[in-house]
């Protein structure tokens, strides 16, 4: 992420999501898979 040039843009408003493609009551733990999107922006050159 850093190297293409984005930063973390992670505030009160903007927050990661989870999305969770096992469903918990039918898969074992160690098999449950979870998407996790953080929120990220091109850093400004001005930085």
């Amino acid at each position: 992420m850093e190297k293409q040039g984005y930063v973390l843009d992670i505030s009160n408003k903007r927050l990661h999501h989870e999305i969770y493609l096992s469903d918990a009551r039918k898969v074992a733990p160690e098999k449950m898979k979870t998407v996790i999107w953080r929120p990220i922006r091109k850093e400004s050159m001005e930085t």
